[in-house]
């Protein structure tokens, strides 16, 4: 049995979660403040524009120091999307 009617045509990966047991998330990536972050961030002073994946309009504005250094980030592609 398969949850997905396309089958093995399907090009997608799919799970069969029936039967896992749950885990409480082990890892929480809240910093109390921004300067307790341990990954590399953007410098502050400039401002990312995001939109909502797939989306062409503009969603959310923030300060570039509390956005992580991604690959994704450093792209050129403007706006960001999230």
């Amino acid at each position: 049995a398969t949850s997905c009617k396309m089958g093995s045509r399907c090009k997608f990966v799919h799970a069969d979660a029936r039967g896992a047991k749950q885990h409480e998330i082990h890892v929480n990536y809240a910093w109390r403040c921004v300067e307790d972050v341990e990954y590399e961030r953007f410098a502050p002073g400039k401002v990312l524009e995001v939109v909502a994946p797939n989306g062409k309009s503009i969603g959310d504005v923030m300060d570039s120091q509390m956005a992580l250094k991604t690959k994704a980030l450093t792209s050129k592609r403007r706006p960001l999307s999230h």
